[in-house]
């Protein structure tokens, strides 16, 4: 059986022409490298455009920011809360003690220290040297009465009764808001300043002492501890900064380490001198520049700082010429690399990985070229090598994009959270405009209801239209309804919190009396005074009468009625005149006005949050309010932030990291809107995606692994598999493929040569192995007619007694059969082979050049094996041996039928002594006295007689072939 050998590796071994290589060195090396360079430097550049565009909202903000920073009472507010957010500062009530403590620990200079024990019952201070020198004394119970108005010790737990008693003696014989406005004026003249003071606890409050000889800053911080009753204060202290001792180089150093991440604050200084100029700087100071180290925005210190930095903490501007030879300039920065993409650090190693690339492809490619590939691996390794190799800059371009995707998908997060928060705010104000509008037309409505009770004089029904009106509308506080030669009707709404004051009431009257009385009856509008002098209390600027007139009942604010509150005015004319007889006036609380519509306005949930603070002027100082539940506002950071916003009108800032807030500030109310958002975490950049990306391109690899084998690789199985079964002889095999491609074309040639080779081991049955090499070999000259003369024996066997044993053409043909199949055997076992068969006679053929070195004993043993065979089966064979020179060849016609055969006259005389067989009495077969000399004494011979043969000159002795004195076998031989 033939043995098959399966070979797990391909050997490739070609010459590919040189156009084809440098097409394939363009397309797959440099084409992609290239566009992966261009695709990076575009990237880049989009990149640094949009990551500009980003940045300039976020250092406006920041230079506003910054500004507030340099302000002198927010550096000290900011050292204060973080002084105070340490519990042990809380518990200090010495006031020499806590002075050290400040200068050590926050580096504040404190000019003096008020401090109070629990209950705000004993008051103690401490002052520095120039504030002793100043303020030699301090009066004790003022001082107390002062501090408790200020942290309102009333509304607080007591520790005990007697300190309760203590505190609301103060105030038995005195009214609280009296007593407020005379410690007030007792603070301001112990201190000589220029205005009350505003204090607010733990607020800084800034103002100008003629004692102390410029600004100074009192903060008051009170200290309160919760327990099971309620709020005790356990303490408290006033400190005293005089501005001469801040230095403002220590502000502005704290100012430029606040910066916000990834933004740098510092100073410059403006080139040109301010101080010799004669005529205006036409240089632009406020700017965007971009240089080498990055982007820079640069402006100018806010007014109150230039102030602080001119006059050093005095009255007087002492460094004014300092100030203007060389102004400094605040600057925001954010450095070139906050910028770039986050590839573009790598630039220079992506390119020069691409250039190792392309060199490779091109040293690759020229070996390949002049000696050939030899790459020895399976087609699955060849599949998945090629397969990553080809993916490898897809894959690179693919994880580039996806980088830069997140990217501007974060950049244009950021611009639609930023645009839908000021649409949210431009959507708020536009419909409060709205609301404005529509309070218009009820205030319209409203006064035509009013006409006819108005003409008929009857004043119940005119107070029952204000009811039910006043009813309908709960945003109105109060209705007021004032006629010229009448009573004036006031209707209050139930909702209404306060009611009109004295002052307000006069006033309101003294204005509708003045406009009605103001206008002639042509509707002409008088003047008050005609020589330019000033007008008495009732003289009103003609164009706020104008103003307030033609409008029409719109939504005004006039001062002289209150600054909380908002008004709508219709006026009555005469019939057939243009003077006024009536004025109604819808009042609107200005908060409960923009409580109601924003509740109406958010009535539906929104995606984006907000959060209303209202604004609140307490003697000057701005306090924040939440609309919702009216609790002031007292996070720090929150508080820094919508000063901001009322400064600057908006304020944008990153809470935390991936989240934007804005304040949006009102122009016209005293209302902030914040809001605030996340940026989507689809949005983010997550490790987990680049992973997902590797999986993706091994997905994908395992995917035209897949399909690979599914078109190349199971045909290339299935032409394995029927190569090895026709190799082990079943050429009954079949490629089992239903491809219509080339694999198709292939299955076809396939069954083909199977189908030849089926017909070839039939024929081989008809033919010899000799006549089958001879048509083996390579070359037409193989099928040409011809021979070559060689040493050979020649033996011709026949079945003696063939007719006795085998009756019936069947019989006869099977005993044929088996007669050939034992010769054969015995022939190939020895080197000869059966040459042909004629009638019941085979004619076996030994050549001495067949792998047979000793032709005469091959034939002489093979014949005698057949000859003992063949008696077993009981039939007596008749035959002859000879040996000589043959002609070896083929016989017959090039295009016709050829024979592979022998002949000559050793072929000749073994035929005609084989016809002499008969006189043989032992084994039956005669050998020629040429195959005896050829056995060397090895045979066993029986002489017979000599007779003529045909051919031959003398009568030829004839000897029968017995036995051979030794066994001959195949490896002897």
């Amino acid at each position: 059986m033939a043995e098959i050998t399966t070979r797990s590796t391909i050997k490739i071994e070609r010459r590919v022409g040189f156009m084809t290589l440098l097409a394939v060195w363009l397309a797959v090396f440099v084409l992609p490298v290239v566009l992966l360079q261009l695709s990076l430097d575009y990237l880049f550049k989009l990149t640094r455009q949009a990551n500009l565009r980003a940045m300039t909202p976020k250092m406006t903000n920041e230079m506003d920011s910054f500004r507030n920073d340099l302000e002198i009472d927010n550096y000290l507010q900011r050292s204060l809360e973080k002084f105070f957010a340490d519990p042990a500062s809380q518990s200090e009530n010495d006031p020499a003690m806590l002075a050290k403590k400040l200068r050590a620990t926050a580096d504040l200079p404190v000019a003096g220290v008020i401090s109070h024990s629990a209950d705000t019952i004993n008051v103690e201070h401490w002052f520095g040297e120039q504030l002793a020198r100043e303020i030699p004394s301090l009066s004790r119970s003022l001082t107390r009465r002062w501090l408790v108005s200020v942290n309102e010790q009333q509304l607080f737990r007591f520790h005990s009764t007697a300190a309760e008693a203590a505190t609301q003696a103060l105030f038995r014989f005195v009214d609280p808001a009296k007593s407020k406005r005379d410690s007030d004026l007792f603070f301001r003249r112990m201190f000589a300043l220029i205005a009350e003071l505003p204090l607010v606890p733990r607020r800084i409050t800034r103002s100008l002492s003629s004692r102390l000889g410029g600004p100074v800053y009192f903060y008051y911080h009170p200290f309160v501890a919760p327990s099971a009753s309620g709020l005790h204060i356990t303490g408290g202290c006033l400190l005293i900064f005089r501005g001469p001792d801040i230095a403002w180089r220590k502000v502005a150093r704290a100012a430029v380490e606040r910066s916000a991440p990834g933004l740098f604050r510092c100073f410059a200084r403006l080139s040109d001198s301010l101080w010799e100029r004669d005529t205006s700087l036409q240089k632009v100071i406020t700017r965007f520049f971009e240089d080498s180290d990055g982007y820079h925005f640069q402006s100018t210190l806010s007014q109150s700082s230039m102030v602080d930095l001119t006059q050093n903490g005095s009255f007087m501007p002492v460094r004014l010429r300092e100030f203007a030879s060389r102004m400094p300039l605040l600057q925001i920065s954010i450095a070139e690399s906050q910028l770039q993409h986050p590839l573009f650090p790598y630039r220079s190693h992506i390119s020069f990985a691409g250039k190792l690339f392309v060199l490779f492809g091109t040293l690759f490619l020229t070996s390949f070229f002049m000696f050939g590939f030899e790459f020895k691996a399976g087609i699955t390794t060849k599949v998945v090598i090629g397969t990553a190799f080809i993916l490898l800059l897809p894959f690179l371009l693919l994880l580039a994009g996806f980088v830069s995707w997140n990217q501007f998908n974060q950049v244009v997060g950021w611009y639609r959270l930023e645009s839908g928060q000021q649409q949210l705010f431009s959507d708020f104000t536009d419909d409060f405009a709205t609301f404005l509008i529509s309070l218009q037309r009820n205030t319209y409505d409203l006064s035509l209801q009013l006409e006819r009770p108005l003409d008929s004089g009857k004043d119940d029904e005119i107070q029952g239209v204000l009811a039910r009106w006043l009813d309908q509308n709960p945003v109105v506080s109060g209705l007021r309804f004032d006629r010229k030669f009448n009573d004036s009707l006031n209707l209050r709404s139930p909702s209404a919190k306060d009611s009109d004051d004295a002052v307000r009431e006069s006033t309101m009257r003294l204005v509708a009396a003045t406009i009605m009385y103001g206008f002639d009856d042509e509707g002409a509008l008088k003047e008050s005074n005609k020589f330019g002098q000033e007008g008495d209390i009732t003289s009103i600027n003609s164009s706020f009468i104008n103003d307030v007139v033609n409008r029409c009942g719109g939504v005004y604010q006039f001062a002289s009625f209150g600054s909380s509150r908002r008004f709508s005015s219709i006026y009555y004319n005469y019939p057939g005149k243009y003077s006024i007889r009536a004025i109604i006036t819808a009042a609107f609380e200005r908060e409960n006005l923009l409580r109601e519509f924003a509740i109406r306005h958010f009535a539906a949930p929104s995606d984006i949050f907000h959060q209303f603070f209202l604004i609140r002027e307490d003697l000057g100082v701005p306090r924040f309010y939440s609309l919702t539940d009216n609790s002031e506002v007292t996070d720090a950071k929150l508080l820094e932030h919508l000063n901001l916003a009322l400064i600057s009108g908006h304020n944008l800032y990153e809470p935390e990291k991936n989240q934007l807030a804005q304040i949006f500030a009102m122009s016209d109310m005293p209302l902030l809107m914040l809001t605030r958002g996340t940026i989507g975490s689809s949005q983010l950049f997550a490790p987990g995606f680049t992973i997902l990306l590797l999986l993706y391109a091994l997905l994908l690899m395992v995917l035209i692994l897949l399909v690979f084998k599914l078109i190349y690789l199971q045909p290339i199985a299935e032409f394995i598999r029927v190569t090895e079964s026709v190799a082990v002889g079943d050429y009954q095999q079949q490629v089992e493929l239903s491809q219509t491609d080339e694999f198709g074309d292939l299955k076809v040639a396939f069954d083909s040569m199977i189908k030849g080779l089926e017909q070839r081991r039939r024929l081989s049955h008809f033919l010899s192995s000799e006549a089958l090499r001879a048509v083996e070999s390579d070359g037409d000259d193989s099928m040409a007619p011809g021979g070559i003369r060689l040493e050979a024996s020649v033996a011709f066997v026949r079945l003696h007694n063939l007719q006795q044993h085998a009756q019936g053409s069947q019989a006869i043909f099977k005993t044929l059969g088996d007669f050939i199949n034992e010769a054969d055997r015995a022939a190939m076992r020895y080197g000869g082979v059966v040459d042909k068969l004629i009638e019941d006679t085979l004619m076996l053929v030994f050549r001495g050049n067949s792998g047979c070195c000793d032709h005469a004993p091959a034939a002489a043993t093979a014949v005698l094996d057949l000859v003992a065979t063949m008696r077993s089966c009981g039939f007596e064979l008749r035959g002859a041996i000879a040996s000589g020179t043959v002609v070896s060849g083929r016989i017959g016609s090039r295009l016709g039928k050829l024979d592979f055969t022998v002949i000559g006259d050793t072929v000749n005389l073994a035929a005609r002594l084989k016809a002499e067989a008969h006189r043989t009495t032992q084994t039956g077969i005669i050998v020629a006295p040429s195959t005896i000399r050829l056995l060397r004494g090895r045979a066993r011979v029986n002489f017979i007689e000599r007779v003529e043969i045909k051919g031959k000159s003398r009568e030829y002795p004839l000897y029968e072939l017995t036995a051979l004195r030794q066994s001959l076998s195949k490896t002897e031989n």
